[in-house]
């Protein structure tokens, strides 16, 4: 059952049962309504009605908490720390309840070796973002790529050429962003070169064949999985397992959707994880040479598979060729080239992805909600279900990272204490609701679970390496 601790400079432990039975650090006490029914040093969970505890001693808090005598984690009394001075860093630098306040935005930059691209950078959950381009080398776009105020510079258009195969002589013309092509000289032979499609045809007439074509989203399953060709333009052939998106700052892949199992590696035969029970029961029984298989899925349209432990997932995506994403692979794929917090902007949107606002209480097919996606085209990588991260987590006792929130979403009210829902128009629960949806920058913050926890709320999505 999932049990999660929050990020350092957050005053809560998080309990995501999932409406199961509660999660506990020791076996529960049923059949309780208020704390007063609970033995000393426990309280009430009343999800599940169970006594339960945070803690014993105040080195299980952590940094900046101690234990009460309820057996709660709560903030030590606070010292003034960076001098007295706010800084961006989740900390009450000056002790006066609030962390972060008043922090004007300040001019920052990107540089590489294409040039320098001006921006400005906020405190945005603990930390300074820039939202600085990337500098890129000038191309024939239209646009300004190496931020030096000109554009397309370096491009001798209007060039004679020569046509290749169907196409006759021409001119050199842009042909969208990156790329240039032969196209109609008045003068000329009839022309029939046109920017160059994921199509299968000599579309810019240059003797090549989708080259530098834009992917399109087609998954590889069934007959295309192992067909030789690069059918959606991706820089891959034959990739296992569905829809992947390229992630061009790592070199790496991510499932375009949360996984769905099945039983054969082209995602066809019987689908699992729609139901709570529904997986083999020798699914995995520990002997790799003999033991059953389910293959890790990225499909849309699906509703994505549920109730995977750490362990299971990490197997799924194994057998089909890919592997559990890092902390930094998914988080970057979820904020982009900007670092957005969310996948679709620096603020949250309570209906934009499936979060407990917009259609609480269950999944949705993947892909369903055409605003819930990244730059390059990941889908519902905020609410949905939680997903298993490789990374274990620096608390040093085994758990493991979970990202993105799901679409069930409760927490300790900071008022009573108790466990609720959440509630977006309840300012005191706003932070937490937005930090467990979001993409969770810096990499170190997020929430982790045990890798043996099973739960309605929690799934995984798959990486791949560059090849």
């Amino acid at each position: 059952m999932p049990w999660m601790m929050r990020a350092p400079g957050k005053a809560l432990l998080l309990c995501l049962c999932a409406g199961l039975a509660a999660c506990s650090s020791s076996p529960g006490e049923p059949g309780c309504r208020v704390d007063g029914d609970c033995p000393s040093g426990r309280y009430c969970l009343i999800v599940s009605h169970t006594c339960v505890y945070d803690c014993t001693f105040d080195n299980e808090c952590g940094a900046g908490y101690e234990c009460s005598v309820r057996g709660r984690c709560q903030p030590e009394q606070c010292q003034p720390s960076n001098g007295g001075v706010e800084d961006c860093n989740r900390v009450d630098d000056d002790c006066d309840g609030a962390t972060d306040e008043d922090l004007a935005e300040r001019a920052c930059q990107r540089q590489n070796q294409f040039g320098t691209c001006p921006g400005l950078e906020r405190c945005s959950a603990g930390a300074w973002a820039c939202d600085a381009r990337e500098p890129a080398a000038e191309s024939c776009g239209g646009q300004d790529e190496d931020c030096d105020g000109q554009l397309d510079e370096g491009f001798f258009l209007g060039e004679a050429c020569d046509g290749v195969g169907e196409c006759g002589a021409g001119v050199l013309e842009c042909a969208g962003p990156g790329g240039t092509h032969c196209s109609t000289d008045p003068g000329g032979s009839a022309s029939q070169a046109t920017p160059e499609s994921c199509d299968g045809l000599d579309d810019d007439c240059d003797g090549a064949t989708d080259e530098d074509a834009p992917a399109v989203p087609t998954c590889e399953t069934g007959a295309l999985a192992g067909d030789g060709l690069d059918n959606n333009c991706n820089g891959l052939v034959d990739e296992p397992g569905g829809c992947v998106v390229h992630q061009p700052f790592l070199g790496s892949y991510i499932d375009a959707y949360e996984t769905v199992l099945f039983a054969n590696p082209d995602c066809t035969g019987t689908r699992y994880g729609e139901d709570w029970d529904d997986y083999p029961a020798d699914w995995p029984d520990g002997d790799v040479a003999t033991e059953r298989r389910l293959y890790a899925c990225s499909l849309p349209g699906l509703r994505p598979s549920r109730a995977l432990t750490w362990h299971q997932a990490k197997r799924a995506c194994e057998d089909t060729g890919k592997r559990l994403c890092t902390k930094t692979e998914w988080s970057q794929a979820c904020g982009g080239s900007l670092y957005w917090n969310f996948p679709y902007g620096q603020a949250y949107s309570p209906g934009a992805c499936n979060t407990f606002s917009a259609g609480f209480g269950e999944t949705r097919p993947g892909g369903s909600l055409p605003e819930c996606v990244t730059e390059q085209g990941a889908y519902d990588m905020s609410g949905s279900l939680w997903e298993w991260i490789g990374d274990e987590c620096d608390t040093g006792d085994g758990r493991r990272s979970i990202q993105g929130g799901s679409y069930w979403c409760e927490l300790v009210d900071p008022d009573s204490g108790q466990w609720v829902l959440c509630d977006q128009d309840n300012p005191a629960h706003a932070d937490e609701i937005a930090e467990r949806h979001g993409c969770q920058y810096p990499m170190d913050r997020g929430f982790c679970d045990w890798p043996t926890t099973v739960s309605w709320g929690t799934g995984v999505r798959c990486c791949l390496d560059g090849r």
